[in-house]
Formats: C-alpha cells, sequence, structure tokens
C-alpha cells in the first residue's frame, strides 16, 4: 500500500481548481437558501455537506493537522460581532439580554451558522491525523465509514443542537475522506461507502458527494482571475447573511433570499479590501 503520508506531502503544490472556486460561492448561496426557507431548502442544505467535503480533501492534499487556526480567529471575531448584535437587540425591543442567549451558542457562537468554523478546524486536524496514521485496507475502510455514517444520519432525529449539526458534518467528513481514497485510485471504496447512504435515502449526501466529487477531480482550467474572485466571497456571504437578514428583516420569500444573497455579496467585496476586516473573512 502507498505511504499516504508521503503521499500526502507530495501534493502539497496544488493550483487552485476554478470549478471548486465557483462551487464555493454556489454553495454558500445554497446555504442562504437554506438557512431562509427557500423552495426545496434541502438542496441548498446539501451545499454545506459539499463544503465540508471539499474543506477536507483540501487539507489531506497538504497533509498539515491543526494548522489552520485562523479559522478559530475568524470564529471568535464573528462571534463577538453577532454577540454584540442580539445585546443591542435586546435593548432596543427591551427585552432581557439572556434571552437572546442559549446554552448552545457556548459551542457553535451566537450564530447557529458560525457552528461550521471550530467544526472544520477539529474536522480537518482529526481527518489528516488519521489519514497519516492509519492504514485499513480502503475497501475495508470505505464499508466501516458507509455504516457510520449512515448510523450519524440516522441519529439526527434525536440529536438535540449542536450534536445534530455536528453528526451531519461528521458523515461528510467521512464521505470526504473516501473521496480522497477514491482519488488515489480506490474508487470501488467510494461506491461501497454510497451503498448504506442510497439503501438509507439520505438526499443530501447523495447530491453532495458526487457533486463535489466533480469538482475536485475537474482539470478545466483558464486564465481567467474572477474564479478565484468569486470563491473568495464564498465565506463573507456564509458568515455575513445571518445579519444582513436580521437586519433587512427580508426572508421567507424568494424576493427576499435573492435580496440578502446580494446584500452579502456586495458587502463581502467592500470588506474583503477593508484592512482590519480582510483578515477574518
Amino acid at each position: 500500500m502507498v505511504n499516504q503520508k508521503n503521499t500526502l506531502k507530495s501534493s502539497k503544490s496544488f493550483s487552485r481548481n476554478p470549478a471548486v472556486e465557483v462551487l464555493r460561492y454556489v454553495g454558500a448561496v445554497g446555504i442562504v437558501w437554506f438557512h431562509l426557507n427557500g423552495p426545496t431548502a434541502w438542496i441548498g442544505h446539501a451545499a454545506l455537506e459539499v463544503f465540508i467535503i471539499l474543506s477536507v480533501v483540501f487539507a489531506l492534499r497538504t497533509g498539515e493537522a491543526w494548522s489552520r487556526r485562523r479559522v478559530l480567529w475568524i470564529w471568535v471575531f464573528w462571534s463577538a460581532v453577532y454577540a454584540a448584535m442580539k445585546i443591542v437587540q435586546a435593548v432596543a425591543l427591551g427585552t432581557l439580554v439572556t434571552d437572546e442567549f442559549e446554552w448552545w451558542m457556548l459551542l457553535t457562537g451566537p450564530s447557529l451558522p458560525l457552528w461550521f468554523l471550530p467544526f472544520i478546524y477539529v474536522a480537518n486536524g482529526l481527518a489528516v491525523a488519521y489519514v497519516q496514521n492509519v492504514k485499513w485496507p480502503p475497501i475495508v475502510e470505505g464499508i466501516i465509514f458507509g455504516i457510520i455514517s449512515s448510523g450519524l444520519v440516522l441519529a439526527l432525529k434525536f440529536l438535540p443542537i449542536p450534536l445534530a449539526q455536528w453528526a451531519l458534518g461528521f458523515a461528510a467528513v467521512l464521505a470526504a475522506i473516501t473521496v480522497f481514497r477514491a482519488m488515489q485510485g480506490n474508487w470501488i471504496a467510494l461506491l461501497l461507502w454510497m451503498v448504506p447512504i442510497v439503501l438509507i435515502r439520505e438526499e443530501l449526501l447523495i447530491l453532495a458527494v458526487p457533486i463535489a466529487t466533480a469538482a475536485l477531480v475537474c482539470t478545466l482550467k483558464t486564465e481567467a482571475i474572477w474564479p478565484s474572485i468569486v470563491g473568495q466571497l464564498a465565506l463573507p456571504v456564509y458568515l455575513l447573511h445571518s445579519g444582513v437578514s436580521s437586519v433587512t428583516k427580508l426572508h421567507g420569500s424568494v424576493t427576499g433570499i435573492i435580496a440578502v444573497v446580494f446584500i452579502s455579496t456586495i458587502l463581502g467585496f467592500v470588506l474583503l479590501r477593508a484592512p482590519v476586516i480582510r483578515s477574518y473573512l
């Protein structure tokens, strides 16, 4: 079997994939669509699984576990921003500040979508450490991971916030490791991973895994810079949309969701050029 640690280290020099960059932004729009209850919102929810798969696979390519601490500073910064917004809202409405906060916000942040940031830091670290140190046959691994992933999905209905988010997230992490193995030539492992997912009809992963895999293996090359610019806007749209929706009261309708996406995109574009704020986007 190929030494996974050496394979990971030899893969550090990879160029940006324009298909992945565009998919990141489209995925961010999908997540806004889901959070604001657009029609067929579950399709937008699948974008979160795509994000996790892409992030974990890229972490596995670099082979650097626990190295992306910047994501934690982004979480701290935006947790402070949304906490301040909640306090201001409570004061403006004359309600108790404590009514604005829940216990689970200690683990996710004051805005639920922020849960993704500390989660992906831990997920990337664990995934890289696992691939570097555990040497199961890929086919066996695919079967076991498929069973575990389906079990995590089935447990969702019984889990509270944030355990439900983490369970679905870790199912996507196992998918990402299997996709990484497939890209090394072990495609049967990925097919075996999919079997229990298909049997329990887990629509999110059934949709997310092929989309993420197709983008990752895409060999499209372009000299244009717009895919990179679009990709950079994905995280700002994800981070800003909750605040934009709360302030503007735009949600629930297709027109409102499109407006939130547009405002979040423009605001993100501006903030990415602000010397201080861009470090947290």
